[in-house]
Formats: C-alpha cells, structure tokens, sequence
C-alpha cells in the first residue's frame, strides 16, 4: 500500500482531525492508566472503599439467639424454659426462598386468614406489595407450634416460617403470681413483666451473638464456609429456687378443690421450711396461665398487705411474755372494752362471757384479753416496737417487684389504732412477714429471712455466682419465751376449747393460731359486715417445727359466715401431704397413707428407687405399691425415672421408667397435663399442652416411635 499516497489523499482538516483524536485518546489513556493505578495502591475510589464493598456484596451478617435462662424448682424440675415460635413470611421472587413462589394469592390469603387474625383482603393487599419478601405484621409473628403446624399442613406454595425462641412454663398454672410472666419488647426481645421474670430479667438475659458468612448472589450461605463471629454468644443464667414441684402440686390440689367447692374472691398459701427460710411452696387463687400473658391482676397475694385479725395476738403475748410479766394462770374477764373515743371492743359472740386465764383467752382467741395486756403488761408503744423488730413494717426483701411494707400504728397519731392492732385491726401486714415473724418461734428467737432463690448459675463460665445462705434478720425474743409461744399455740390446736381444734388438726402434733380479719369498708369508715378473710398460721411436728404454713381464704360462698374449714382443709391437705412426703410423720403418726376426709380419692403412695434396676424388676416393684408404671424404651435396664424416688403421689398414678431416648408414643386420652410433661422432658420431645383437663387427641398417632427433638401437641378437655 502506499502510505505517502494516502497522506496527500488526506485533506488538511481531515489530518488536523485526526490528530486531535489521537491526542485526546492518549490524554484518557494516561487518565484511566493513572486512575487504576491509585485504585490498585489506594484500594479506593471516590472515598468509598472497594474492600469494604466488595465485602457487603460477597459477606452476609446473622445474629444467633442467646438462651434465655432456665427457671427450675429445687430438684431440677422445668418451671420456665426456651420454646420455640414462628414468624410467617410469603416468598414472591422465584429466585429467592426455599419453598417456591406464592402461585395463588387469593386462596393463599383464605387459607391463612383462617390461622392468623387478618382479613382474606388486607392479606391480599400484603402480598400484592412490590417486594421479594412479605411478611404479615404482628398478626403474624411469635405463632404458637399450633398455628405453625395448621399452616404448614396447608402446604401453601411460598410460605414459610422464621423459627424463633419464647418463653414456655411447662406446669402452667403454677405458681404463676411468683414465677411470673414474660412479654416481648419493641425489637422482639423477650422481656421479664412479672415476678421472678421481671426481677431477675438482667440475669436470666442473655447476650446475642452475630456472625459473617460468604454468601452468593441470591443471599444464601456458600457451603463449606466457617462463620466468624464478631460478637460472641452468651446465654443467660439459670435460675434453680427453694420451691419444691411435690409441695407445690400439693397446695395447687387443694385450692384448686377449695375453688371448686365455695368460690371464695381469693386464697393465697405459703409453705415454709422453719429453720433455714426456704420457701418449698406459694400460690394464690385466681391466678392465670403464663403461656397465655393475661394475669387478671398484677398484685401478688403473699406481697400484699391486709388487715390480718387474730393472727397478730400471737407477738402481742409474745411482746408480754418477753418482757416478764405474763401470768397465763392470772384471769381476765371477757366480753367488752370500751377505748378512748368511745370506741367498743366486743369478744366473738360464741366466746365464754366471764373470768378465764389469759392462757385460755389466747386459746379462744379473745379481743378483750390482748386489751388488757396492752393495759397491764407490756404498753402500747412498747408493742409497736415488738412488731418492727418482728419485722412488719418493712419489705422482707423477697426478689419480687412490688411488695409492700405494709403498716404499723403511730401510738402518738392514734391511742385506739395502737390498741386495736394488739388483735390486728388498724395494721396492715402481708402475709409473707407474717410466716417470717413466725420463724422467731421455730429458731429460739431468731427471725430468718424468707428466701425463693437456692442457687443462680452461669452456664457460659460453669459456676454458681449466687448461693442460698440462711440468713438471721434479729432476735426479738429470748429462746424462752419462743418457748411458752410454742406451747400457747399447741394449745390453740389440742386445748378442748382452742380455735384449731375442729379445723386444723394434723396427723402429727402441732401448734398455730387462727385469724378472722375484716376489711374496712373502701367507701367509708368501720368494716364491711359480710366480708371476712379466714386465715391459719401454724407449724409441725410440734416436738421439732419443720414446717411453718400461712393460708388465708377470702368470702367463700357459704351458708354460714366461716371460711375455716376450707381454709383448714387446704391447711390440713398440704401439711399432712408434706411432712409424710418429707418422712417427718415417722414414729409420730399412724402408718397407713395419709387420708384427708375431703381427699379420700387421694390415696398416696412414695415412689420407689428403680433407676439401675432391670425393666422387668421395676414394674414389678411399681406394681406392688399400687402405682402404673409407664415404660419408655425398649432396653432392659432403668436409667431415669419420673418422678424421682420418695415423692408422695396418688395411688394408681403414673412412675415413668425410661430405658432409652426413643419410645412408641403412647395414647394421651385421659392423660393429666403434669403426666404429658414427664413424659415428653424425659424424652426431651419440643411439645406444646393446649386446654385444660384430661388428654383427648394428639397430633403424633399412639404407637409411632417418637424420639429427641420430635414436635408433639396435645389437647386436653
């Protein structure tokens, strides 16, 4: 080619042209050169990191749940535990998800509105927004297994469910005032909103990890790719308390039976051991379910504060006693006093109007003879000071929000208050001080603190960061005069005219004192006529206290204005269980079961030790004291039972012997919630209990090997 011929076949502009455009591509070049070469020295391009963007595109970003801790009684038993919930999402990118795309919107909103509380319209305008991803608001969110199970069995095409942690209390109603309850916060946290729950939210809270991971264009984790965490996991603590699952089924039992029978507006009971302050029981009447999150009322009965009635006259001899110049063998004249302020004291009705001793005025429970004491024994100030240091008048420091101090009379505001609270009236105090104050009688004067918490413990490090300890508040009374109280109450119940006799007498020798409070009336002065609060506190063996037990019952719907018998029948019913259930009864009471007239139906029995036994020497040994026993497994040796061994239940119920963690599932029809429980912690199954009664369907046929894991619902009626 000749090239000289071609450049003269170029014009001038043509040649001027084409010059500009070499030097302009050789400017761009440079540019574009020098361009790379900062971003390949720099790693950045206009101020923005190409590292840290290539990392958000090929990083993704995960948080891991931390555990809520665990609430067991003092044996281990699960009070409050992790369950898991389900968030409700629709997949609408077909490139996105795991179960397809929503092919039918219409009937996917039918079929859904039919689980969740929306309309079939406003979930078609849900899925009928521009994203890839839907989900169905608070409508929605924390679905029960129930719900989640309803809907999966739909098999809608691109639905799908987020799995989540809640909180779960497998007994239910028990003691639901004093564990609590738990709500979820503004960021879908669970949050402690009641009771234990909410005291110990700090501690039973943990710390939620997060991790980063590659992932591909859709999002998805790359397999085989370690995750590195940038915030380590750290679950919360669990909390092991002094309540004991026997007792405490013991006491709902009896209120449960008392609720059935009279209806009263309320009952509150709590079960203590003497010496050391442990709480093994507490419940109160209404309660509510803490799966459901409805309390009826946030006040918890054993906090609150009331006038107690009889009760108190225990410290005002007591305070008499103490001070040196009580005669019980001196007499007083019953009936009437008359106080400052014409203000009249009348003795009950049925008791003896005349001269008595003030031990028999302690035994009948005269109003008269506290008066007198005030008068002549120990002042009215000096009093009010006996019951502060017994401790009423301020918080016994029990881990639950919002207990009251109650209140203890002014003698400089009010001669008459100080006087009538000699018999409790005009002070207020809760029924957790009163079984505090009682233990100065058990401890040779000593007052000891209550106590719910045995141990707190951190699974993350493996070691306890709190341990119960018996703790000794003051020493208002000398051992002595604990003493001569002792004696006073025994009287109340084994005296022939004592108040105890007909209705708190035990199946081992033992000692209290009865209370009849009235409740002043909200919209004047004095007290409502027709109301009262029929209340116990007592103690056994009365040889060596163990147990002390408060238990109070408001306006039970009776023929006759006495709430004590069924205040005595709960009393009776859980003491007698417990000490029998606690071997206290031996060599004090009568060998044959414990039989309560009201209980006749509760035959008990103590179950046997089988774990290491062979299968067929365990059944064998269940058999022969009249209880069922449950075999799971198919293995030929025990290595777990249900309940454990020495705890006092009903003949014909139920001892689980586990052989293996896998089992043909049995049939629940006529099951108990506290039997499906057992059997599904030992089996470590994820379950769920819906309604209340006895078993009648499940959604795991009878028969069918169930193992570790399996998702289980049973419904009662």
């Amino acid at each position: 080619m000749d090239h000289k011929n071609l450049n003269r076949g170029l014009r001038p502009t043509g040649r001027v042209m084409m010059l500009i455009m070499l030097t302009l591509f050789l400017i761009l070049f440079a540019i574009t050169g020098v361009s790379f070469a900062m971003i390949a020295h720099t790693g950045s391009v206009r101020d923005q990191d190409l590292f840290d963007i290539a990392l958000y595109y090929q990083l993704g970003e995960r948080t891991v749940q931390s555990r809520r801790g665990t609430i067991t009684d003092r044996n281990g038993v699960v009070i409050a535990t992790q369950h898991p919930s389900y968030t409700l999402f629709a997949n609408m990118h077909p490139e996105w998800g795991r179960v397809g795309v929503v092919e039918d919107i219409e009937y996917t909103a039918n079929r859904l509105s039919e689980v969740i509380d929306l309309t079939p319209g406003q979930i078609v305008d849900l899925l009928s927004r521009p994203y890839w991803n839907i989900e169905f608001g608070f409508a929605g969110r924390h679905l029960s297994f129930t719900e989640y199970n309803q809907i999966r069995e739909m098999a809608l095409p691109g639905i799908d469910f987020i799995e989540e942690l809640t909180r779960f209390n497998p007994p239910g109603e028990f003691a639901a005032h004093t564990i609590g309850y738990t709500m979820f916060g503004e960021t879908d946290e669970i949050i402690g909103a009641m009771g234990l729950e909410r005291y110990f939210d700090n501690e039973l809270t943990g710390t939620d990890g997060r991790f980063q991971f590659q992932r591909d264009r859709f999002g998805f984790r790359q397999p085989g790719q370690e995750p590195i965490y940038i915030e380590e996991l750290s679950d919360g603590y669990d909390i092991r308390l002094t309540i004991d699952s026997t007792i405490q089924v013991f006491l709902e039992t009896a209120m449960n039976e008392v609720v059935e029978q009279v209806e009263p507006d309320g009952i509150v009971a709590i079960v203590m051991n003497a010496s050391t302050g442990e709480i093994l029981a507490a419940g109160s009447r209404p309660t509510f379910n803490p799966n459901d999150r409805n309390p009826e009322s946030y006040a918890n009965p054993i906090i609150y504060p009331f006038e107690p009635g009889s009760t108190l006259k225990i410290f005002t001899y007591a305070a008499a006693i103490n001070e040196g110049t009580y005669q019980g063998d001196q007499t007083f004249r019953s009936g009437l006093r008359e106080l400052p302020g014409n203000t009249l004291v009348h003795d009950h009705p049925l008791i003896y109007r005349g001269e008595m001793t003030f031990d028999n005025g302690f035994f009948v429970s005269a109003n008269t003879a506290t008066i007198d004491l005030l008068r002549h024994s120990v002042t009215p100030p000096q009093f009010l000071d006996y019951l502060r240091l017994f401790g009423f008048g301020e918080i016994t420091g029990l881990p639950l929000h919002g207990e009251h101090a109650g209140s203890v009379p002014n003698f400089n505001y009010s001669v008459v208050d100080a006087f009538m609270s000699g018999f409790g009236q005009a002070v207020e105090v809760t029924p957790i001080q009163q079984i505090q104050a009682m233990t100065a009688f058990i401890n040779d004067g000593e007052v000891i603190r209550p106590q719910l918490v045995a141990e707190i413990y951190d699974p993350n490090t493996g070691t306890i960061v709190h341990q119960f300890e018996r703790e000794v508040i003051g020493d208002p009374i000398t051992a002595e005069t604990a003493e001569q109280m002792r004696e006073l109450m025994v009287g109340v119940v084994e005296s022939d005219i004592g108040t105890g006799r007909e209705h708190y007498v035990l199946d081992v020798s033992s000692g209290g004192k009865t209370g009849t409070a009235e409740i002043p009336d909200p919209e004047g002065s004095g007290y409502l006529d027709d109301i009262h609060i029929y209340s116990y506190i007592g103690f056994a063996p009365a040889e060596d206290p163990e147990i002390i037990m408060f238990v109070a019952i408001e306006n039970p719907t009776t023929d006759f204005r006495n709430g004590h018998p069924y205040a005595g029948q709960i009393y009776c019913f859980v003491m007698n269980h417990t000490l029998n259930y606690l071997g206290l009864t031996q060599g004090q009471a009568s060998t044959e079961e414990v039989i309560h007239p009201q209980f006749e139906s509760e035959r008990t029995q103590t179950t046997p030790s089988v774990v290491n036994l062979s299968t067929d020497e365990a059944v064998a040994m269940v058999e022969e004291l009249g209880l069922t026993p449950v075999v799971i497994g198919d293995n030929a040796n025990v290595f777990r039972q249900e309940p454990m061994p020495g705890v006092l239940i009903a003949v014909g119920d139920k001892v689980f012997i586990q052989t293996d963690m896998e089992d043909h599932i049995p049939d629940f029809t006529g099951w108990t919630r506290m039997q499906i429980t057992q059997y599904a912690i030992l089996l470590e199954l994820d379950w769920e209990i819906n309604g209340h009664g006895l078993g009648v369907s499940q959604t795991i046929r009878a028969g069918r090997v169930v193992k570790q894991g399996d998702s289980l619902i049973v419904t009662l009626e």
